[in-house]
């Protein structure tokens, strides 16, 4: 600890070191013993710290609070209509709303799904029959390099 650090927390949590920071203590008072002079800033925030405790409000009188209280804005309860929205029922058209969001949420889902499933089968490729007549499990080259008997070029 150094005797700024001593000063700043004196300034900042006054003179009693017992209301400074836990961490803090032994080392402001250990500093303290090996430096007396620190004593006078002790003594400076002492005085600030006697005229903060010494320090205090009054209560309010009633009279003062009423007239307060009676000249705060009061809040309007009252339900305002719009003429264009009265046709609007708000309790009924919000579940319709909700309703109509959810169908757009399958809607939304239908036309993602086909189009994955239309990708998907272009890039596999056109489906041919398969039989034994059309050879599809035969390779197109033999072994030796030579096109397999009743392959064209």
């Amino acid at each position: 600890m150094t005797p700024e650090r001593f000063a700043d927390l004196a300034q900042a949590w006054g003179a009693r070191i017992a209301r400074w920071p836990a961490a803090e203590r032994d080392a402001a008072e250990q500093l303290l013993r090996r430096t007396p002079m620190l004593q006078a800033v002790l003594e400076r925030e002492a005085a600030l710290d006697h005229a903060l405790d010494a320090h205090w409000v009054p209560a309010p009188d009633r009279a003062l609070a009423a007239a307060v209280e009676a000249g705060a804005p009061r809040p309007n309860r009252a339900r305002v209509r719009r003429p264009w929205l009265a046709w609007w029922p708000s309790a009924g058209w919000s579940g319709a709303g909700v309703a109509g969001l959810g169908l757009a949420g399958v809607a939304a889902g239908a036309v993602a799904g086909a189009l994955l499933v239309s990708a998907a089968l272009d890039a596999v490729g056109p489906v041919r029959a398969a039989s034994a007549e059309s050879g599809w499990a035969r390779t197109a080259f033999d072994p030796a390099g030579a096109p397999a008997e009743g392959i064209d070029e």
